[in-house]
């Protein structure tokens, strides 16, 4: 239902995502996963529903068990974040923050559930900074794009203006979650050059 105007702009910037990291390797899968993540925030309308919620559940139990789901929790963090301004401004009862606590412990929990249970959020944390100064592709994304100047590395700048312009947008609805959401995607694809890929794929559909 989006206008053929975002077609234009969307699909070109998703192929070039993807063919900077086409390499045969688990997260390709979690590039489908973050469109569908997406579509599962929207449908959700920020409201705490068995139908709204259930899925969301069911995607991070298995994304966590496949692959590192910490971006399914960036992603839904804005949801849940719309869903506390929107109660705000409704002045919503106990019954709906309820719900609200309720859903939010059962999508924290639901990630714990792997093998070793290591959930997604604290790996993120424990995670070595040393590999910043190992491997290029864990080092911040202007150290990337100095060291490697190619045709692809132009894309990125497609991609900042698309997300800035995401940014935008959503400041201008007055999505507050999805703002800060947009946001933390910006700050950790520009902290980490590898998460270029996935981190714009989500800013693209958020668009």
């Amino acid at each position: 239902k989006s206008p053929t105007a975002v077609y234009l702009l969307a699909l070109p910037i998703v192929t070039m995502l993807v063919q900077q990291r086409s390499v045969t390797r688990p997260e390709l899968i979690s590039y489908s996963l973050i469109v569908l993540a997406v579509m599962l925030y929207h449908r959700a309308h920020g409201r705490m529903t068995v139908s709204g919620m259930l899925p969301i559940v069911l995607l991070i139990g298995f994304w966590t068990n496949y692959h590192n789901a910490i971006l399914a929790y960036v992603i839904f963090f804005g949801l849940f974040l719309d869903a506390a301004f929107q109660y705000l401004r409704e002045r919503a009862g106990a019954r709906e923050w309820l719900k609200w606590c309720g859903w939010g412990l059962a999508v924290v929990a639901v990630g714990a559930l792997r093998p070793g249970f290591k959930h997604p959020i604290i790996s993120y944390f424990k995670f070595s900074p040393e590999w910043k100064d190992l491997i290029l592709e864990y080092s911040p994304l202007t150290t990337k794009l100095a060291q490697s100047a190619t045709a692809e590395d132009f894309g990125v700048y497609a991609v900042g203006l698309l997300a800035a312009a995401a940014v935008v947008l959503a400041a201008w609805r007055l999505r507050y979650g999805l703002l800060i959401g947009c946001c933390l995607l910006v700050y950790f694809a520009i902290d980490i050059s590898r998460l270029v890929t996935p981190n714009g794929i989500a800013m693209v559909c958020f668009f």
